[in-house]
């Protein structure tokens, strides 16, 4: 007979046969219950051990899964629950055995503890293990197995529909030996923390001097068109108009600096810098236009005040030997 067919006559039995039981039983709650009344699936550790030569951790296990039920999937979760490990992923894995690889970065966090370890069931009916759908020992359907494991702390489901879900169940942790401790791995986070911080101090402090070359150029061509100013040529007023909006847009890119809290102090004073620039050249065009010596003043104390800053600024850096 059809296999597919076969399952959809099983099918059609479970659900006459449950009809017929609970008709006979006048449908009371407690027959019910003795007619599906499951035992509970588990996984148990026999043993944990760390290959560090080779990178792996592997776990030898047991379970009480019917004959014919395979598990996908293998989880290890360090002591504080983090997921840690690569399982090797077979398409047939060993029924007792898991093996993790673990990478160069996961080894400084393998340290001494309870590890938990977790394998994942998929069941579906027209897929992996369908067999468990009708197993009255151990197995259901979805709404069946959702209530049964509500209240469990180490298996839990996933639903995707009535005949489709996946179980992961839990072990009990049990110590691995790694011989690191956590204090080793606290100082190799500060050792880390130390490198990461002074790699963000190198990038700043590239990153500042990139930008006042940048705005010390664009400072230098305005001053420059200042020098010899022709407020009745055009090209002249082109090129102050393209030299304001150049300055008035590298004044803005500061703000939005990574700084490292050495030199935070030191960066707000260049923003009040760039801020002054970014004022003046503000006012400058209205003031060019309508000839307003007084705005063209304000326009130009507002740099000078910029450049004392400034002075601060390169100052600070350059005592810290970044300039």
């Amino acid at each position: 007979m059809n296999l597919y067919i076969n399952n959809k006559l099983k099918l059609v039995f479970l659900l006459v046969a449950c009809f017929v039981f609970v008709s006979a039983c006048n449908g009371t709650k407690e027959s019910s219950k003795e007619e599906i009344e499951r035992k509970r699936l588990k996984v148990t550790m026999d043993s944990i051990a760390y290959d560090a030569t080779n990178s792996k951790v592997e776990v030898d296990f047991t379970t009480n899964l019917p004959k014919g039920i395979t598990w996908s999937q293998a989880y290890l979760r360090d002591p504080i629950g983090n997921l840690i490990g690569n399982y090797d992923g077979k398409e047939e894995p060993t029924p007792s055995k898991a093996v993790f690889n673990i990478s160069e970065t996961e080894k400084v966090d393998l340290v001494d503890g309870e590890y938990e370890f977790e394998i994942k069931v998929n069941v579906e009916y027209e897929g992996d293990n369908k067999d468990l759908l009708f197993d009255s020992e151990f197995g259901g359907f979805s709404d069946d197995m959702e209530e049964f494991y509500n209240d469990s702390e180490t298996v839990s489901i996933e639903i995707e529909d009535y005949n489709k879900y996946s179980l992961s169940i839990k072990s009990e942790p049990k110590h691995l030996s790694t011989g690191i401790s956590s204090e080793n791995v606290e100082e190799v986070e500060e050792i880390d923390t130390s490198i990461d911080q002074s790699k963000m101090e190198a990038e700043y402090i590239k990153e500042m001097k990139d930008h006042a070359g940048l705005m010390g150029e664009q400072l230098k061509i305005f001053g420059e068109l200042f020098l010899n100013p022709k407020p009745g040529d055009l090209d002249w007023k082109v090129d102050v108009s393209v030299s304001i909006t150049e300055i008035s847009r590298l004044s803005e890119l500061p703000a939005s600096f990574e700084v490292p809290d050495k030199y935070k102090e030191t960066h707000e004073k260049y923003l009040n810098a760039m801020d002054l620039y970014f004022i003046s050249m503000d006012m400058l065009p209205t003031a060019l236009d309508d000839n307003d010596a007084t705005q063209i003043e304000e326009a130009m104390y507002g740099m000078e005040l910029a450049k004392g800053y400034l002075g601060d600024v390169f100052k600070t850096l350059s005592e810290a030997n970044a300039y």
